[in-house]
């Protein structure tokens, strides 16, 4: 494919990323597509209302972020299962790209040191 084709990287259709010019580095288009944390906040608390969550911006972009989750809804729940918990509540921003990588922690309030 020669340099400036339409590609998987460089496909505007996605609103993800543009090339800037013919062989360019690949640049932030200013398509909407960001998700911003409250956003994130509401679809973790909707799953999990007693949820307390910390959101990270990890690079300024609005779509790579680093959540911490507190809830009593991860009792009895193995890492996968809270991990495909999760998933399930970001499901729509995740599967169309607004989010495009997240590192989450989970614990319940026993792990993370409050008390019942």
């Amino acid at each position: 494919m020669p340099h400036g084709a339409p590609g998987r990287r460089g496909e505007a259709a996605r609103g993800r990323f543009v090339p800037t010019r013919p062989g360019a580095p690949f640049a932030r288009s200013t398509a909407p597509g960001m998700i911003p944390p409250a956003e994130i906040e509401k679809l973790i608390t909707h799953a999990l209302p007693d949820a307390r969550v910390a959101i990270t911006d990890l690079t300024g972009t609005m779509d790579h972020y680093s959540v911490e989750v507190v809830s009593a809804g991860f009792d009895g729940r193995n890492p996968l299962d809270r991990r495909r918990l999760m998933h399930a509540a970001l499901n729509g921003p995740m599967g169309d790209g607004r989010i495009h990588a997240l590192e989450l922690k989970t614990r319940t309030p026993a792990e993370a040191g409050e008390a019942p």
